[in-house]
C-alpha cells in the first residue's frame, strides 16, 4: 500500500507549497498558467479550497530536469519529457508505435513530397487562442529553420494554409519518415500568440503555452517543475490532476525517497537494487528497451587525436561487454556487433566493429605519435547509469595499454554546451533515436552539416547515402544503408565506439498503475492511477 502523510505533514507539505509558489513559475506571463498559480496560493476561487493532498498527485524523481520549453532548441531529452505533457503534435505514437491522429484528425499524401492534413477544429491552446492552420504553420516552418531541430523538422518545405483547418505540407524531396517526426514534440505547436507577447525564443524557454493534457504552474531549473491538469483539454482527460518532478540526481537518494513515499516514480534506480525492489511488495520494477546508444566519442578533428592508429587504438582498448556485465550488472542491453542503431530501430545485416583486442591495441599505439601525453576525456554524471563509474573503467582500461587520460567528471548540462563548442577531445555520451526510426539519429550523429556532429566524421558518401535513404521504404534496404554509415564511423575513421544499448529503467510504488515509459524516453502518464 501507499505511505500516507499524517495530517501534521500535510499541512507542513501545504505550507511549504504556498511559499514556494511565490517564486517565478514557468508560463507565469500567460493568462491560464498565472490563474493556476493564482489558485494555488488560494486566491479565494473554488479551485483553490482543493490542496494538492486532495488531489491525485504524480510525485516522479528525476536525475535531471528540464532545461527549456523551446522544443525546436531543446537541451536534453528531458525536455522533450515535459514538452510530452504540456504540448499535442500533430500526429502522435501508440503503444505499438503507430501514427494516430492528435491535432490532425486524418491526413493524405498527395504525392511523393506532399502531403494534406485536417485539423481539429475544437482544439484551444492554454491562452485562450485557436489552434489552426496558421499557428501549425508558424511552428512547423520555425523548427525546420531551427539548427538543433534540423534533423527532424528540416524535411520540410514550406506549409500551405488551404483553410483554417487544412494544411498542405511540402517536402523537399521524397522523406519516409514523415510522421515519425511529426509525432516528436520537437514538432509540437503552441501558441503564435504567447510567442509574440512573452518575448519570442527567450520567452518560450520558460513559459510553454501549448494544448496539451497538462500545463507548467511553476519551473525552477535545475530542481524542479509542476504540472497541472489542464481542465480545458480537448481529449480524454488522464486521471493524475497534477505533476510534480523533482530532481534527485543521487540514484540511492532517490530510491529513499520513492522507500520512504515522498516520491511515486524514480528514474534510474541502481542495478544492485533491482531484486530488492522487486521483491518489495510496495514497490515495482518498470524496464523496457529504450532506443538510445551510449558511446565513446573520439574527435577526428581535435589536436590530440589526428593520429587514426591512436584513434584505432583507443577502441580496442575499451571492453563494453566487461562493462555491461561487471558495472552494469547485466542491466543495458550489449551491442552485439550492430554499430550505432538500436536492434529495434534497425537490425544490421552485418557485424559492425572488431571487438575488444588490447594487444592489437597496444600494437596501433606502438604505431602512432603518441607520445603519452593526457588526454582530456569528459563524462557526464547522473545522466546515464553509473556513467561517472562507467567512465572510470575505461579510463584505467586505456591506461593498461599505455593511453594515458585526464578524465574530468562533469554536469550533464555542462558537457553539453561544451560538445557544441567544439571542444571536446575523447568523451563518454549517448544518442536517441527518439522517431523510432534510423534516418534522424544517423544523420544528427554523422551527417557533415549537422550541428550534432561532434567527432569529425565528414563522408561525402555516407551524406549522398542519407539523402538518397530518405525515401527509402524497403527495411532491408534502410538496414543495409544505415548500417554501412554506422561501420565507416567505427571502423574506418575510428571517431565512435558503442558502449552499450539503454534499457529505461524506473522503480514505483506499487499501486501507480498505467504509466507507459516509451522507447523514445517519453514518459506518458494518459492512463496511469493510483490503485486504492
Amino acid at each position: 500500500m501507499k505511505k500516507r502523510m499524517t495530517k501534521c505533514k500535510r499541512m507542513l507539505a501545504l505550507l511549504l507549497t504556498m511559499l514556494l509558489l511565490f517564486a517565478m513559475g514557468c508560463g507565469a506571463k500567460t493568462p491560464g498558467a498565472a490563474q493556476e498559480a493564482d489558485q494555488a496560493q488560494g486566491n479565494g476561487s473554488a479551485a483553490a479550497a482543493e490542496t494538492p493532498a486532495e488531489k491525485k498527485v504524480l510525485r516522479i524523481g528525476m536525475a535531471t530536469d528540464v532545461m527549456s520549453f523551446d522544443m525546436a532548441n531543446y537541451v536534453a531529452s528531458n525536455d522533450l519529457v515535459s514538452g510530452y505533457w504540456v504540448y499535442d503534435t500533430l500526429v502522435k505514437m501508440d503503444e505499438n508505435l503507430q501514427e494516430q491522429p492528435c491535432l490532425a484528425s486524418s491526413w493524405e499524401q498527395l504525392s511523393e513530397t506532399s502531403w494534406q492534413f485536417n485539423l481539429r477544429d475544437d482544439v484551444s491552446f492554454i491562452d485562450g487562442t485557436k489552434m489552426n492552420g496558421e499557428a501549425v504553420k508558424f511552428c512547423l516552418e520555425r523548427a525546420a529553420a531551427t539548427a538543433r531541430a534540423a534533423s527532424y523538422s528540416g524535411f520540410i518545405a514550406g506549409i500551405e494554409v488551404k483553410d483554417e483547418y487544412t494544411i498542405v505540407l511540402t517536402t523537399k524531396q521524397p522523406y519516409a519518415a514523415v510522421l515519425n517526426n511529426l509525432a516528436n514534440p520537437i514538432n509540437c505547436i503552441f501558441s503564435p500568440t504567447a510567442y509574440e507577447n512573452n518575448g519570442g525564443d527567450e520567452g518560450l524557454v520558460n513559459n510553454p503555452v501549448g494544448s496539451g493534457p497538462y500545463k507548467c504552474v511553476e519551473f525552477v531549473i535545475n530542481d524542479h517543475s509542476y504540472y497541472e491538469r489542464n481542465e480545458d483539454y480537448w481529449g480524454e482527460k488522464p486521471a493524475i490532476d497534477r505533476i510534480e518532478v523533482s530532481v534527485i540526481p543521487e540514484e540511492s537518494t532517490r530510491l529513499i525517497a520513492l522507500q520512504q513515499g515522498e516520491v511515486d516514480l524514480i528514474y534510474a534506480p541502481s542495478p544492485n537494487e533491482f531484486a530488492n525492489i522487486e521483491a518489495d511488495e510496495n514497490l515495482s520494477m518498470i524496464v523496457s528497451p529504450r532506443a538510445r546508444n551510449v558511446y565513446i566519442g573520439i574527435n577526428a578533428k581535435s589536436e590530440a587525436l589526428q593520429d587514426a592508429n591512436l584513434r584505432h587504438a583507443i577502441q580496442l582498448a575499451i571492453d563494453p561487454d566487461a562493462i555491461v556485465d561487471s558495472i552494469l550488472e547485466g542491466q543495458q542491453r550489449k551491442v552485439d556487433g550492430n554499430g550505432l542503431i538500436p536492434v529495434e530501430i534497425c537490425k544490421s545485416p552485418f557485424t559492425i566493429g572488431e571487438g575488444y583486442n588490447p594487444e592489437k591495441a597496444k600494437e596501433l599505439l606502438a604505431q602512432s605519435s603518441y607520445n603519452g601525453e593526457p588526454i582530456q576525456f569528459w563524462a557526464p554524471e547522473n545522466r546515464y547509469m553509473r556513467d561517472s563509474q562507467v567512465a572510470q573503467v575505461i579510463q584505467q582500461q586505456l591506461a593498461e595499454v599505455g593511453i594515458n587520460t585526464s578524465l574530468e567528471i562533469v554536469e550533464f548540462g555542462t558537457l553539453t554546451s561544451s560538445l557544441g563548442s567544439g571542444g571536446n577531445v575523447l568523451c563518454l555520451y549517448g544518442w536517441g533515436f527518439t522517431t523510432m526510426e534510423p534516418y534522424t539519429g544517423t544523420n544528427q550523429l554523422l551527417s557533415s552539416s549537422s550541428v550534432f556532429n561532434y567527432y569529425g566524421f565528414e563522408d561525402p558518401e555516407a551524406d549522398a547515402m542519407m539523402e538518397e535513404a530518405m525515401g527509402m521504404t524497403d527495411p532491408a534496404k534502410i538496414a543495409q544503408v544505415y548500417s554501412e554509415i554506422s561501420r565507416r564511423a567505427i571502423e574506418d575513421v575510428h571517431c565512435i565506439l558503442p558502449l552499450y544499448f539503454m534499457n529505461n529503467s524506473y522503480a514505483s510504488t506499487a499501486n501507480l498503475t498505467g504509466i507507459w515509459i516509451m522507447p523514445n524516453e517519453l514518459i506518458d502518464v494518459m492512463k496511469a492511477d493510483f490503485t486504492a
